[in-house]
């Protein structure tokens, strides 16, 4: 069943020809050589089949503050992206305590 979904679902991501894919509800393991690392699984399916090479975004590595990674839930986020389209330059994480005043409603975002 695995393999008939996964099959699904990289057919599904292929046809859409996007250069970077934000995936929710993915499990969180994400160790270059685990064999539970359900992203690296996908990014490998991935280029087996298309032209274009894709990677993955590495959380606690690749300038992702380890901070703001969440190891104690067993689901998380995750971005997979053409290669040769982006590169990871580090990570901006918005935090309660640097959130725009804008957007907290300090300041209005339309004033008539």
């Amino acid at each position: 069943e695995f393999e008939r979904q996964s099959e699904k679902l990289v057919t599904a991501l292929l046809s859409l020809n996007s250069d970077i894919f934000g995936l929710l509800e993915i499990e969180n393991d994400f160790g270059e050589t685990s064999t539970g690392n359900a992203v690296k699984v996908l990014v490998d399916k991935l280029n087996a089949v298309g032209e274009d090479t894709y990677d993955w975004v590495r959380p606690k590595q690749d300038g992702v503050d380890k901070t703001f990674v969440d190891t104690s839930d067993a689901i998380s986020n995750a971005f997979i992206f053409k290669s040769s389209s982006f590169r990871v330059a580090g990570v901006n994480i918005l935090t309660d305590s640097n959130i725009p005043d804008a957007f907290t409603g300090a300041l209005p975002i339309f004033d008539g």
